[in-house]
């Protein structure tokens, strides 16, 4: 969401949709017609309930389904929103409430660029070999698009589009091969390609002003490239913290803002300290969040736990079928080793987790003795936990 300024009030790397001149660079490096797109902001979601429009939503990866049941209130609310979920799994709510489900490629069966804490891309690459016949999220949108396209084409509705099937054919066919699939790397490519033509805060070229590529983030496998390299930071000595706005070369100071005092003092006289409770790194703010223990597994994913405040021990969740293939049981103890060290973690019998892929937690307060700490980020001094 940050390098791409994904967000639904906006445009791609965050242009203004009611700015003409935005949409007009933006129309022009896309090859879309102007007045295929809005110009105007979209209904905010708290608000879709007060008027007559019909809604269609389309939900993509985890995180997004993980809202499912919030949806769930605004569809009782409205009424009348048809629910499209492309996801890899079934979390909770999405059978419920989804009207069409599209299985798409799982995280260890896709290629694509994950950004790292540092600004750093790198290249996940498929480790296991996806089912006859799985697309990939790109590919099903775009096969998706084309279907739109041609169902645009039909006479006895086409008084009523607003589109021209032409220009939507011709976005997302550029992405389609011959035989029906979508290449991930030219999708990235023409990614990079748009910010670079609009010069936005992003530019996603490497510190010698070289295009970053599928190629090139796999010829620095398990280093990454962070994008503009160490220029975004090259004035920091003479002028402070110097960063970009929107475009490229438009440079300004960040700033702290503090809080009125009215603000503070009030959190302060309540002595609720779960409104003070700073959380930094992978913890979990909200509701009992001293239970919450920050989880990493490195290509997979990122998820909270729970477990007593007093327990520091290491776990290690692992899938029941894989653990028996093991010899494993609830509880055993295992060593685990990497290149920096060992620990010892016990086991914890979970279906949800992948088979083959174990997940393991950080012990707040601790040193990850996996991970070598002082391999840091030179900013922010960040373990780089994804090299381990």
């Amino acid at each position: 969401e940050l390098m791409l300024g994904f967000n639904g009030r906006r445009m791609v790397f965050n242009l203004d949709v009611t700015n003409p001149t935005h949409r007009r660079e933006l129309a022009e490096i896309l090859e879309i017609p102007e007045e295929n797109m809005a110009d105007h902001h979209g209904t905010p979601v708290a608000r879709m309930a007060d008027d007559d429009y019909l809604y269609c939503f389309l939900f993509m990866g985890t995180q997004f389904t993980r809202n499912m049941p919030r949806l769930g209130h605004w569809k009782r609310r409205i009424g009348r929103s048809f629910n499209i979920v492309i996801d890899p799994f079934l979390p909770d709510g999405a059978l419920d409430h989804a009207d069409v489900l599209l299985p798409s490629l799982t995280y260890t069966e896709r290629m694509g660029v994950i950004q790292r804490g540092d600004r750093t891309l790198q290249l996940q690459q498929p480790l296991t070999p996806p089912p006859p016949l799985a697309w990939s999220d790109e590919q099903i949108l775009a096969r998706l698009a084309l279907t739109i396209a041609n169902r645009l084409r039909d006479p006895d509705t086409a008084a009523l589009n607003q589109l021209d099937p032409d220009a939507v054919d011709r976005a997302f066919r550029r992405y389609v091969d011959a035989e029906g699939g979508v290449d991930a790397a030219g999708v990235f490519d023409h990614v990079v390609h748009v910010s670079r033509q609009l010069n936005v805060y992003n530019r996603l070229e490497n510190g010698d002003g070289q295009a970053i590529s599928h190629a090139l983030l796999r010829e620095q496998a398990g280093l990454g490239v962070q994008w503009q390299g160490d220029e975004r930071y090259a004035q920091a000595g003479d002028k402070g913290a110097v960063f970009p706005r929107l475009r490229h070369d438009d440079l300004g100071k960040a700033r702290l803002v503090r809080p009125p005092e009215r603000f503070l003092a009030r959190l302060v006289t309540r002595g609720d300290e779960k409104l003070r409770s700073l959380i930094t790194g992978r913890g979990r703010p909200g509701i009992n969040y001293k239970r919450y223990v920050a989880r990493y597994n490195s290509g997979i994913k990122t998820l909270p736990i729970t477990a007593p405040e007093t327990d520091r021990r290491y776990w290690i969740e692992i899938h029941p079928a894989y653990a028996g293939q093991r010899g494993l049981g609830q509880g055993d103890p295992v060593r685990i080793t990497s290149h920096h060290g060992t620990v010892i973690a016990n086991v914890s019998l979970n279906d949800h987790v992948p088979h083959e892929f174990p997940f393991l937690d950080f012990v707040p307060g601790e040193a990850n003795r996996l991970t070598d700490y002082l391999d840091a980020d030179r900013f922010t001094n960040q373990s780089l936990i994804k090299r381990t």
